[in-house]
């Protein structure tokens, strides 16, 4: 009895251990199983977030890149230059493409109206002066007294008409010029002027004017400015200098001042008009040198407001600079910076 109870304990130890080494075994291979598992997954997260990375990148720049060069594309046409880029993307199928090849279509348009915007202009001050020429000489020759004497109330009538005929010949030529400009055929030709006889020409031109209104009129001419300035002449006596004392002159009442003053400092010209006119508000001075913005109700029968738009371009031209400062009811103050050799 015995015997078979230390038998069947000896079967059951060696079951025990066997199940034992069955149940390491089977736990170890279900370990590893895990952990291959673990990194497997561990793998394909990593490869699917890889993925959905450089989907994401390619995805965005697929669509940004694009907007953003229509964008870039919007703002050259908006500044003014109607050349179709070559770099947008026409041939997509996508909405991308259609944005793109209407904007193309826009800007074959808008370029074609700048066209035939410029022939008008051109045509059209062209055929105004020959008109305005004739009636300007007829006023002349009858102020003359070539007809017959004229009674007071002539001689009136025909001075205002000379007048007007002067203003009318004076916004054909702005016109004329900002047609030039829009093109780009408005240059400047930069020369050695003495500077004695730019400034005794714009004494002479406007002293008579100021005086007949009862304005005084001064120019002031440091000793800091050389004999010679490097300058288009006429352009800056005429488009620049010529259209700020003429605006000072329409808006500066009787008993006012104007001054027109000149000076150097590090290597650059300083030249400054002030009047003790009205003044511009605050709200309205950064608009001023925009072409055809006029201050006022009154300034609309004073002028297109294209003046100081052309005095700007031809300023920037030379290199330099235009600068206004005012206050109203205390007088407007332009300050043109120009650099010099």
């Amino acid at each position: 009895m015995n015997v078979l109870l230390a038998a069947a304990d000896s079967v059951v130890v060696r079951i025990g251990t066997e199940i034992d080494r069955r149940s390491a075994e089977d736990l170890e291979s279900a370990s590893a199983i895990s952990t291959t598992a673990a990194t497997t997954a561990l793998g394909a997260l990593l490869v699917c977030a890889t993925l959905a990375v450089l989907l994401g990148f390619w995805t965005t720049r697929a669509l940004t890149e694009p907007i953003t060069r229509l964008r870039d594309a919007v703002a050259v046409v908006a500044g003014g230059d109607f050349t179709v880029p070559a770099t947008l993307p026409y041939s997509r199928r996508d909405e991308i493409g259609s944005l793109s090849r209407s904007f193309q279509s826009m800007t074959h348009r808008l370029a074609e109206l700048d066209r035939l915007k410029a022939e008008f202009l051109s045509f059209a001050t062209h055929e105004l002066r020959t008109p305005l020429n004739v009636v300007g000489g007829y006023a002349d020759l009858l102020d003359e007294g070539l007809y017959g004497p004229l009674s007071p109330a002539q001689l009136e009538a025909i001075t205002a008409i000379r007048e007007q005929t002067r203003v009318i010949t004076d916004l054909v030529s702005q016109l004329l010029d900002i047609g030039r400009l829009e093109a780009g055929g408005l240059s400047v030709e930069i020369r050695e002027a003495p500077a004695a006889g730019f400034f005794q020409r714009l004494d002479r031109a406007f002293a008579p004017l100021a005086q007949r209104r009862g304005i005084r009129f001064h120019v002031e001419v440091d000793a800091s400015v050389p004999a010679t300035l490097r300058i288009d002449m006429e352009r800056l006596g005429d488009q620049v200098l010529g259209n700020l004392l003429s605006n000072a002159l329409k808006f500066t009442p009787e008993g006012g001042a104007i001054d027109l003053r000149a000076r150097a400092a590090d290597g650059s010209l300083l030249l400054e008009v002030a009047d003790t006119g009205p003044g511009i508000p605050a709200d309205r001075l950064p608009y001023i040198f925009d072409r055809y913005y006029q201050v006022g109700e009154d300034a609309r029968s004073k002028g297109a407001g294209i003046g100081l738009s052309i005095a700007a371009d031809v300023v920037r031209a030379h290199g330099g600079t235009i600068e206004v400062e005012s206050e109203p009811g205390h007088g407007t103050t332009f300050r043109v910076i120009l650099p010099q050799p």
